[in-house]
C-alpha cells in the first residue's frame, strides 16, 4: 500500500521538519509506502492537487493571497476522502478546520506525539477507506448458480448478446443472462461508469484516456469510448485527476 502526502508551507524550515517528521514515522511501518510532494506557494499547491490525487494534506494557514482553507475547500470540493492536517500557530483555529472536514490542526512548534497521534490515525481512515472499496461487492446469478464478484476483482462488464461477459482482473470471465443497464443501477456511478452502449468499466481500473478510447491497469482490454458517452467520460477522468 502506498500513501501519497503533500505538504504545503511557505516556510522551507517547516516543510523541512514535516517532511523529516514523515520520514521518522513511516520507518516504523513495514507494510506501507510513501511518497511526498511539496508546494511553497498556493499556485504550485493546485497544479499538484489538479494532477494528483494525494491522501494527505498538511496545510500552512498562512501561504499567501490563496490561504490554507481556501485550499482544503477546493480539495473538498472534488475528494471527500483526503485527509487534511492544518499547520497553524493559532490556537483558536478549531473551527474553521472543522468547517471543512480536517483531521486536526498542527500547533507550531509541532509536537512529535502529536503529529504521531495525528498520523496514526490518517492512516488508519485510509485503511479503513481501502478495506471497505475492497468489500463491495455485487451477486451474480449463472443458472441455479450465486456468486459475489467484489468491485475490485471486476476490470469491466461488456454487452454480449442477452448476456453480459464480466472481464476479471485475473484474465477470466463470468457470463451471466442480464443487461448491461441493470449492472449499472446496481453498481452506481462512483464506482463504474458508462462508456459506451456495450461497456460499464471500473472507473478504478482505468489506467490511461486516449484517443477516444479506454485503457486499462493490469490488462490487454482497451475499451472504445462512444460519441453518446464522451461528455461523461471527460468529466469523470477530470475529476478523478
Amino acid at each position: 500500500m502506498e500513501i501519497k502526502i503533500l505538504v504545503v508551507d511557505d516556510s522551507l524550515q517547516q516543510v523541512r521538519k514535516i517532511i523529516e517528521s514523515i520520514e521518522q514515522y513511516f520507518k516504523n511501518l513495514d507494510d506501507i509506502s510513501y511518497t511526498a510532494d511539496r508546494a511553497r506557494k498556493s499556485s504550485d499547491a493546485l497544479d499538484l492537487l489538479a494532477g494528483n490525487e494525494y491522501d494527505i494534506v498538511f496545510l500552512d494557514v498562512d501561504i499567501d493571497e490563496l490561504n490554507g482553507v481556501d485550499i482544503a475547500k477546493r480539495i473538498r470540493m472534488k475528494n471527500d476522502n483526503t485527509e487534511i492536517i492544518f499547520v497553524t500557530a493559532y490556537p483558536d483555529f478549531s473551527i474553521k478546520a472543522y468547517e471543512v472536514f480536517a483531521l486536526n490542526y498542527l500547533l507550531k512548534p509541532i509536537d512529535n506525539a502529536v503529529f504521531n497521534k495525528t498520523m496514526n490515525k490518517a492512516v488508519e481512515n485510509i485503511r479503513n477507506k481501502a478495506i471497505a472499496s475492497k468489500l463491495k461487492f455485487i451477486e451474480v446469478v449463472m443458472r441455479s448458480e450465486s456468486r459475489r464478484l467484489y468491485y475490485d476483482d471486476i476490470l469491466c462488464f461488456e454487452k454480449n448478446g442477452k448476456c453480459v461477459k464480466i472481464h476479471l482482473v485475473d484474465g477470466t470471465t463470468v457470463e451471466p443472462r442480464a443487461t448491461l443497464n441493470e449492472f449499472e443501477e446496481k453498481t452506481g456511478s462512483k464506482y463504474f461508469l458508462r462508456c459506451h452502449r456495450g461497456f460499464l468499466v471500473n472507473t478504478m481500473k482505468i489506467e490511461k484516456y486516449a484517443y477516444d478510447e479506454l485503457h486499462l491497469r493490469n490488462s490487454d482490454i482497451i475499451i472504445p469510448v462512444g460519441r453518446k458517452f464522451k461528455d461523461r467520460v471527460d468529466r469523470t477522468i477530470k475529476n478523478m485527476i
